[in-house]
């Protein structure tokens, strides 16, 4: 799907932004709901889920600092995701899956372009909902970010409610970078070795709105570990309320 393999990279500057900049004053300042699921009220139990597979794109890091997208090590990643995702919504029982249907080439490009929008969309509705951020505390406490139109037709076919979407990107040391991060330390100098960020959304397939996103990082470890993203799975899933919970 090359129409959102430019997000990627949007995604891998936003991720170094946020591991330098200092940690906020938050409860989950890495979630977002939308006020239809975050306030108190009915809502259809289970959720159904038409789920994508992930992109979750992993690249080493050289001692010079140049990065390079691994195919074995990226299909590892996205395996583990979705080994781990399986077991977690089968423990789950407000939440339910339903397979995707065969697309005609027309309806794949419609499904690209949502995909593509949410990315774009995805990097605003963080940006600007930070808690703290002046003048905007009212989208910070009302979250109601959407895309401004669905797949209604895709609803209709199967049955789900939502799209889940899930982009991820993972940079790891090589040897020669590892080794010149211990000789760096030697002399005071900090290289980073390294970081993951799995991200994770849900869109109403009959408005378009965003109804819950999550963004997990990682400092060390990495994302070709099964424990590593069993974590970063399990972490992410605990933040969709169940229904009827409380924010």
């Amino acid at each position: 799907m090359r129409i959102v393999n430019g997000g990627c990279a949007a995604l891998a500057l936003c991720l170094a932004a946020s591991l330098a900049a200092p940690a906020m004053a938050a409860t989950d300042e890495n979630t977002r709901v939308h006020h239809r699921l975050a306030e108190p009220g009915p809502r259809q139990a289970p959720l159904k889920l038409l789920v994508l597979a992930p992109r979750i794109d992993v690249h080493e890091l050289s001692a010079g600092g140049v990065t390079q997208k691994v195919p074995d090590l990226t299909r590892r990643a996205n395996q583990h995701f979705e080994a781990v995702l399986s077991q977690v919504l089968a423990g789950r029982a407000d939440l339910g899956t339903v397979p995707m249907p065969r697309l005609s080439d027309d309806e794949q490009d419609e499904l690209d372009d949502l995909v593509a929008t949410f990315d774009v969309v995805v990097a605003e509705g963080f940006a600007n909902t930070r808690p703290g951020l002046a003048g905007w505390e009212d989208r910070a406490a009302r979250f109601d970010y959407t895309l401004g139109y669905g797949l209604p037709w895709l609803r209709e076919r199967t049955g789900a409610d939502s799209l889940m979407v899930t982009f991820g990107i993972d940079y790891q040391s090589t040897g020669g970078r590892k080794a010149m991060t211990v000789l760096g330390a030697l002399v005071g100098i900090g290289l980073p070795t390294g970081f993951a960020r799995v991200r994770c959304g849900l869109i109403d397939l009959a408005t378009g709105d965003i109804l819950w996103l999550h963004s997990e990082g990682i400092r060390s470890g990495n994302l070709t570990e099964e424990a590593t993203m069993r974590e970063v799975v399990e972490k992410t899933f605990a933040s969709l309320p169940r229904p009827g919970a409380q924010r």
